[in-house]
């Protein structure tokens, strides 16, 4: 395959992944600027409970990665059969597994939240916010395994007309609920949950017959086989703690921005994410189409053009940071003020997107080493990398520098820069070792 065949098949996969992200990415934007307009209380409380949910959700991974991996490999084998059975496996795992993290967290809401030692006030506000995803996290957990089963099977336009569909329905839904209906930070919680549960009867119809033809068919591939979960979760548990590790300490950290920064801090940081996430659009969408072409052409036995991909994709990435470098380096501010900033929060919140970004020169390396990893199935060294660079940089770090030094809150911020260039070391001498492309994966 030449490389221009190969930009093509990328874009074919990738393109649909990066315009879905910023569909996604809208609807948070909307979801942040509606509830900005409550108050920087409101904007604080929506932030950490946002922090909250992405740690609740990475649990997802245990079986979408696992789902992602197994279905990409055997469609590449040409292997339909199972295809189908690790497909009704992974739906299954993902609704058990999802009901549980539902029913801990609703159980624990008010515990998890004092992480953050808000005051009373802060505290039931976050809580009004969180309680209710909560209640739906297996509609969010089923989500993310069916997309990954379609996506697998190449099909990443279809979930791109869901989740698209699905996001202009959350963002009207902000609108009714907190504006026409004053619902409050309770309206966007509502709004997102609805949305995500239209998406999910969508994608299990989509599923049914694109996958299994019929729903008759669907159902002979009900059971309970141990195997299956065994290669589900030997893949996804290496991934789950590899993105656990960056929630989690991303929760710790909010708490130290907290403790740092005030309510400015948070509600600066929670802009500023909301701000930089647009840098990963590209990454995620052609890290995303890596993953599948990947693990196709190991089962189809082409090593050479897998690991041609990759090398285009890390040429790719790095173009994203060039185009990316004029916005967040020089017009900055003006990022910020769609959300009505303070001037304390604007303040704080720039620094934080010029200091964090000078990490993303190697972020376009790290994304697409990911995506070959998790097409290969070999999800442990990124798993190292990751708890390597977040939890002993990043967070020991960031402490370090908030309580022994006068940076302050900056000190925040050059610590996720500095665990971003250690996160790109170690995942790039686990690369070029080369072993990901003979890893086996499945029992069968």
């Amino acid at each position: 395959m030449t490389e221009e065949k190969h930009l093509k098949r990328i874009l074919a996969l990738g393109m649909p992944l990066m315009i879905g992200s910023v569909l996604q990415l809208l609807m948070h934007t909307m979801d942040v600027y509606f509830i900005s307009q409550l108050g920087k209380e409101f904007t604080a409380a929506s932030s950490m409970g946002a922090s909250i949910a992405n740690v609740l959700f990475i649990f997802s991974m245990l079986v979408s990665t696992g789902a992602v991996a197994l279905v990409a490999r055997k469609v590449g084998e040409k292997d339909l059969e199972s295809v189908k059975s690790y497909g009704f496996s992974s739906i299954l795992l993902s609704l058990v597994l999802g009901l549980i993290i539902s029913i801990l967290s609703l159980i624990f809401s008010k515990q998890i939240i004092l992480i953050y030692d808000p005051g009373p006030e802060l505290l039931s506000i976050i809580k009004a916010y969180v309680d209710i995803l909560f209640a739906f996290n297996f509609v969010n957990f089923l989500n993310t395994t069916l997309r990954s089963i379609v996506q697998s099977m190449g099909d990443t336009k279809g979930p791109l007309y869901i989740f698209g569909t699905a996001n202009v329905i959350n963002i009207v839904l902000d609108y009714v609920f907190i504006v026409h209906f004053e619902w409050g930070i309770r309206g966007a919680a509502i709004a997102t949950v609805f949305s995500q549960a239209a998406a999910c009867i969508v994608l299990i119809v989509l599923i049914v017959r694109s996958i299994y033809g019929n729903f008759s068919n669907f159902l002979n591939h009900v059971g309970v086989r141990f195997s299956e979960f065994k290669d589900i979760f030997s893949i996804g548990l290496w991934a789950c703690i590899q993105n656990m590790a960056r929630p989690i300490t991303g929760l710790i950290m909010m708490r130290i921005v907290y403790s740092v920064g005030g309510t400015n801090g948070s509600a600066a940081f929670g802009i500023g994410l909301n701000v930089v996430n647009y840098f990963f659009i590209i990454l995620a969408g052609i890290s995303g189409a890596i993953t599948i072409l990947v693990g196709q052409k190991i089962g189809e036995g082409h090593i050479d053009e897998a690991k041609a991909i990759v090398k285009e994709g890390r040429l790719y990435g790095f173009i994203n940071f060039m185009i990316f470098a004029i916005p967040y380096l020089i017009f900055t501010k003006y990022l910020f003020m769609p959300f009505n900033p303070e001037a304390g929060v604007l303040e704080i919140g720039v620094r934080y997107v010029r200091i964090v970004f000078l990490g993303f020169i190697c972020l376009g390396d790290v994304f697409m080493y990911r995506g070959a990893f998790a097409g290969s199935g070999d999800t442990y060294p990124p798993m190292i990398a990751s708890l390597s660079a977040n939890v002993l940089c990043k967070f020991s770090l960031a402490i370090v520098l908030t309580k022994f030094t006068n940076l302050g809150i900056d000190g925040v911020w050059i610590a996720i820069a500095a665990s971003i260039f250690i996160e790109w070391i170690i995942i790039n001498v686990y690369y070029r070792k080369g072993k990901l492309y003979q890893k086996e994966i499945t029992g069968h």
